[in-house]
């Protein structure tokens, strides 16, 4: 009887096992998704950007890109005719964060700057291609000209995925290549 307990006791443990790695990535390849033609999928997060006439997608592997070692960047796409620009960023979760912690954290970052001054609003939730994110606007004028930035944040399976827009137009701008998120 003993020999029973201590193998269903071990099938147990393995199955809870199991069943808390089941949607985890198991290394960075499977956070990474792919581009098929003018389409990022992204299987892991759920997530599709598909690139509006005029934009270019930038191989994220060959552009130096000064993050942390917990961070991917998963797609860099921009149009040069109207300076908008996207970035899609993953980050693993530390300890229980919160998406909101994430965010306000970030929001920080920008404020420490000391070179660009940034208004930033008070976090909001929008949805995103069915989505909630947790999201912050960043604005700065810059040689007479307002930058717009746009912060999308959601925590999935102990990750964060982010989404950074940059425009000089404004929210409508925004709102217009948001609509290429599925």
């Amino acid at each position: 009887m003993k020999k029973y307990l201590v193998v269903f006791t071990i099938l147990l443990c393995v199955s809870v096992i199991a069943a808390a790695q089941e949607n985890k990535a198991s290394d960075k390849s499977d956070l990474t998704g792919s581009w098929n033609n003018n389409v990022y999928t992204n299987r892991f997060f759920n997530l599709k950007f598909k690139l509006q006439n005029g934009w270019t997608k930038y191989d994220t592997d060959k552009i130096p890109v000064h993050q942390a070692q917990d961070t991917t960047t998963l797609v860099i796409a921009n149009n040069i005719e109207t300076n908008e620009n996207v970035m899609v960023i993953c980050k693993e979760a530390v300890a229980d964060m919160t998406t909101e912690q994430h965010m306000t954290n970030m929001k920080n970052k920008l404020l420490a700057l000391k070179n660009i001054k940034y208004e930033i609003s008070d976090l909001s939730k929008e949805k995103i291609a069915g989505k909630e994110y947790v999201t912050f606007a960043a604005t700065s004028t810059v040689n007479g000209m307002t930058l717009t930035q746009k912060y999308f944040s959601r925590e999935q399976d102990n990750y964060f995925l982010s989404i950074i827009v940059t425009t000089l137009d404004g929210d409508a701008a925004i709102k217009n290549i948001m609509k290429s998120f599925q």
